[in-house]
């Protein structure tokens, strides 16, 4: 069964920024970016919507993207966050 909020959620237009991955790779050198909504044929979805993790869980979070998605929304908004208020404060 597809949960409602994910499927919504990765209907969303894609939205790209390489600045953004490039800040948060610098902030999380150690661990890989995992695409919280996922890729559409290949296409990442949404760049602002990453969770850093190792490579284990980025194995884990391909094998069940939906609730892996759910589970760390909100930590890949409050990472989003830090990224405006880096903005705001450049």
């Amino acid at each position: 069964m597809t949960n409602p909020l994910y499927h919504r959620l990765r209907n969303m237009p894609t939205r790209k920024s390489k600045r953004f991955l490039k800040w948060a790779k610098e902030k999380y050198p150690n661990l890989e970016l995992h695409h919280i909504l996922g890729s559409q044929t290949g296409i990442k979805l949404c760049d602002y919507l990453v969770k850093p993790v190792t490579r284990e869980q980025h194995l884990q979070a391909e094998r069940n993207k939906s609730d892996f998605a759910i589970d760390n929304l909100h930590t890949s908004l409050n990472i989003l966050f830090e990224y405006v208020k880096y903005l705001e404060d450049k």
